[in-house]
């Protein structure tokens, strides 16, 4: 494993534990450092900020995975992805209950939202072929109604597993369109 990789994984690491004790927004890129022993300019060699360390945790642990499954099969099923992203943050819950709470101009949420939604296009594409005009709208649509509905899962409802809650967040989806569409026949 390159040297570089093995500084950011220890930089997360150590951010994640950090995080244990700390709230993000008190935790300065210094204090990451002295807790490993490394100068800042060490840090600031990979990253930008604590921001981009944030990000470059979901690439490494999540985003490297699925870009490798889409070359291995060529194409990579939404509701598989939606399952893949569920199990990874509740692995994860933690972290990522915390990470989604900071609100700021280069938050981890809009991140992720600027990742996921080209994943939704993608698949909403053949849904409403017959719409292109509105197609950004829809996965935009889509992908704030997931990202909340997670959100607000991983924090009050634990208990539900992944596989359950996007079979829940699946179900709504098609019995909401499959109502929608049995309203317009005449």
């Amino acid at each position: 494993m390159p040297d570089a990789i093995i500084t950011k994984r220890a930089l997360a690491e150590t951010l994640k534990k950090l995080l244990e004790t700390k709230s993000f927004e008190k935790i300065a890129v210094v204090d990451i450092c002295s807790s490993l022993g490394i100068n800042r300019k060490s840090f600031y060699y990979h990253f930008k900020d604590k921001y981009d360390l944030v990000n470059w945790i979901f690439d490494y642990e999540f985003l490297s995975g699925v870009r490798e499954k889409e070359t291995k099969n060529g194409t990579y099923d939404c509701w598989v992805f939606i399952k893949d992203i569920c199990k990874y943050f509740y692995d994860n819950k933690n972290y990522y209950n915390i990470i989604f709470k900071v609100r700021c101009q280069n938050c981890f949420l809009d991140y992720f939202m600027e990742v996921f939604n080209p994943y939704v296009e993608k698949y909403l594409k053949y849904q409403f072929e017959e719409d292109v005009n509105h197609q950004e709208f829809y996965a935009t649509f889509f992908t704030d109604a997931f990202l909340l509905a997670m959100i607000r899962w991983l924090k009050n409802r634990p208990e539900i597993t992944p596989e359950q809650f996007v079979e829940l967040f699946k179900r709504a989806v098609v019995q909401v369109s499959k109502k929608y569409y049995q309203e317009l026949k005449p």
